[in-house]
């Protein structure tokens, strides 16, 4: 029984400290999850082991809770750079295939107050980048600008017909507003059916803000789309 015992607390000592006992390992259990908290912890630690060990004694904070923060931050830039990256390429293409590049500006803004308005909510309920959230944009751009491209294509061949503007705005929207409807419905409640039924919180909270993307791209092609293009072409008959 001492044997087993013995044996028992060498295997458990080899895991800690190495052969020649010149290092050493401490694991640390802790709740702290987001990116800011973890910054902390991280200096914390750091701090600590400067301050408390000595006689040429270091101590390195090492795991994965020591690469989260950067890689997050890695993460969240190259997603900035991508955003704009498809946005612009977006904007190109739209440009190209409408020959228009009112028809580019209008097919972006759409997206660009999708984008603002799902991470201004993530600003205002406190929640903390993770590998979910920052993929949320990308995402979002793909989806809402689908709902902008339908309605300009209807708008832009009602203008070739040589309907007015105001005209060509209503009867576009009557047009499109069933299928973008459905369309936006079909996805937002499949998105927030899988944050209902998820146990793991990264996908939920992702869930979550891609169906207020689809939401927030419904409201903005259906309301504030048309009204952009109507007041740009007041003001150009002003002019």
């Amino acid at each position: 029984s001492q044997m087993a015992k013995l044996a028992s607390k060498e295997e458990f000592m080899s895991r800690l400290i190495n052969q020649d006992h010149s290092r050493a390992r401490i694991t640390v259990l802790t709740k702290v999850s987001g990116t800011r908290d973890t910054e902390i912890l991280m200096d914390d630690l750091n701090r600590a082991s400067k301050r408390f060990l000595n006689d040429g004694l270091r101590g390195q904070v090492t795991g994965t809770m020591a690469a989260y923060p950067k890689a997050i931050g890695r993460l969240v830039n190259q997603q900035i750079i991508s955003f704009l990256g498809a946005c612009a390429t977006i904007f190109l293409t739209i440009v190209l295939v409408f020959r228009s590049i009112r028809i580019g500006l209008f097919s972006v803004m759409p997206n660009l107050l999708t984008v603002l308005t799902v991470f201004g909510v993530m600003g205002l309920s406190m929640v903390q980048l993770d590998f979910f959230n920052v993929m949320t944009a990308s995402v979002a751009l793909g989806i809402t600008v689908d709902n902008a491209i339908h309605f300009l294509a209807r708008f832009q061949r009602r203008l070739g017909r040589g309907s007015r503007v105001p005209r060509a705005v209503w009867r576009s929207l009557k047009e499109v507003q069933t299928p973008i409807i459905t369309t936006s419905l079909i996805l937002g409640l499949g998105f927030l059916g899988v944050a209902v039924s998820t146990s793991l919180g990264g996908t939920e909270r992702f869930a979550l803000f891609t169906a207020l993307a689809i939401g927030v791209s419904l409201l903005a092609t259906l309301f504030v789309l048309p009204v952009l293009v109507l007041r740009l072409w007041r003001e150009r008959r002003a002019h």
